[in-house]
């Protein structure tokens, strides 16, 4: 579960968005991925998501790149979800590329520090490993999010 601390300042500058942020149902679909509180709530999901990424030939991938960037922790690099997510996928994963390397440098940092990061993380600064970044992501979307869209908009 995620958990967010706002000072009285935070929540003058909070803004809800009006549609759905296509990195963070990558994000929140990983972080449960990575549970087995609640499973029998999500028992049809984790069936449809794993026999897709097995299908995909993404479960290597999902193991070894993304849930090292996306733990079920207190902290995961804030680059992984701008707020171009909520003009789609596409334009979230743009913004991803297009990320200062200082600020990913900084955030994978943080995640070393709190996690304790694969040495790989680092090189996220360069943008081949920051193009099969986003490659595994819309991947992944593909796989596991792509099923559900329109449940999703719904909701």
């Amino acid at each position: 579960m995620l958990r967010f601390h706002f000072t009285s300042e935070d929540l003058t500058k909070v803004r809800v968005a009006t549609e759905p942020h296509a990195l963070w149902e990558i994000a929140v679909s990983l972080h449960r991925l990575q549970t087995h509180e609640g499973r029998w709530d999500y028992e049809p999901w984790f069936r449809t998501a794993r026999d897709s990424l097995r299908l995909a030939g993404l479960e290597r991938t999902v193991k070894t790149f993304l849930l090292p960037l996306f733990p079920r922790a207190s902290y995961f690099p804030d680059f992984l979800t701008p707020l171009e997510g909520t003009q789609g996928l596409d334009a979230g994963l743009e913004a991803i590329l297009a990320t200062p390397c200082e600020r990913v440098a900084r955030e994978v940092d943080a995640l070393n520090r709190v996690v304790g990061a694969p040495a790989w993380t680092h090189r996220l600064t360069e943008p081949d490993l920051r193009e099969q970044l986003v490659g595994a992501l819309r991947a992944y979307h593909r796989a596991v999010i792509a099923l559900h869209e329109e449940r999703i908009q719904e909701r």
